[in-house]
């Protein structure tokens, strides 16, 4: 997929938002857990577990296309911690491939071992910054 331009990730947003604003008969932001293991424990979230596989791809992709028919706008990948899932690329470019606009909430780990920047174009990620003791290391 082609790198987007400033202007054309504005526009595109802009387009989004005058969309949600004037029918509100479909889903303007979505938010999908292709994977509830994580491998952290942090003391503020209960959004993980140590044992779930991840849903299959067939499974997310079916979802995403599914999505993309009710006219979603904005889809938010998160979990437990969803860059773990094997095929997190595949699933972001099935999000950008309907033009949808993709988020991904990631709590930062594994961004220097897998993340691929230029594999794909997300409009928004985030990672949370809580102090606190960890419960657990990595699984």
């Amino acid at each position: 997929m082609p790198k987007a331009s400033s202007f054309s990730r504005f526009t595109r947003g802009v387009r989004h938002t005058v969309r949600a604003f004037a029918s509100t008969k479909h889903p303007v932001l979505v938010h999908i857990v292709p994977m509830r293991r994580c491998n952290l424990s942090c003391t503020y979230c209960n959004e993980y577990d140590k044992t779930s596989e991840p849903v299959p791809i067939d499974v997310m992709l079916k979802r995403i296309d599914k999505l993309a028919e009710f006219g979603s706008s904005v889809i938010t990948i998160s979990g437990g911690e969803p860059m773990m899932h094997p095929e997190i690329y595949d699933i972001i470019a099935r999000i950008r491939r309907h033009g949808m606009i993709a988020g991904l909430i990631s709590n930062g780990y594994f961004l220097s071992v897998c993340f691929k920047p230029t594999a794909f174009s997300l409009r928004r990620f985030g990672v949370p910054i809580y102090s606190g003791q960890k419960r657990r290391e990595s699984v």
